[in-house]
């Protein structure tokens, strides 16, 4: 939810990830690899998805 990583409304939490990793802004790799883990139960989606 740091917001040094950009908006999150209404996007994908990886593609967030993947947005400030481009960007040079170096987001945590445990994020990483928790958003790619096939076992990982973490939602995808954005934390505000159909709430705002």
């Amino acid at each position: 939810m740091n917001m040094m990583y950009g908006p999150c409304v209404g996007m994908k939490r990886i593609d967030r990830w993947n947005r400030a990793s481009s960007l040079g802004l170096r987001p945590p790799d445990d994020v990483y690899r928790l958003l790619t883990s096939a076992a990982s139960e973490v939602c995808a989606d954005s934390l505000w998805d159909a709430r705002v």
